[in-house]
């Protein structure tokens, strides 16, 4: 099993990369959508704190289906925010 610190630091990872993704659509895409952006920014901001949290607080009786479950909800709500941010970056016409 992962070390609690190098899972976060991978939570932290992946939420900068998302974060930084949508100020560049934001600043250099045209036709987007700012407001949209800044809502899914703030998504990603809650999605962080939370799972960080999930992290410091894990179970240790059934931690091994605990962190299993944690990985799946995890690239489940990153998959929805590439998502939104696909169709975000879409010009439509």
């Amino acid at each position: 099993m992962t070390k609690r610190r190098i899972l976060k630091k991978n939570v932290h990872y992946i939420s900068g990369e998302l974060f930084t993704t949508c100020v560049l659509y934001k600043n250099l895409v045209p036709d987007t959508n700012e407001k949209e952006i800044d809502q899914l920014m703030i998504k990603i901001l809650e999605v962080d704190t939370d799972f960080t949290a999930r992290i410091s607080h894990g179970e240790s009786k059934n931690a091994k289906f605990y962190y299993k479950r944690f990985h799946e909800d995890f690239k489940n709500v990153i998959n929805g925010i590439t998502n939104e941010l696909n169709k975000l970056g879409t010009v439509t016409e």
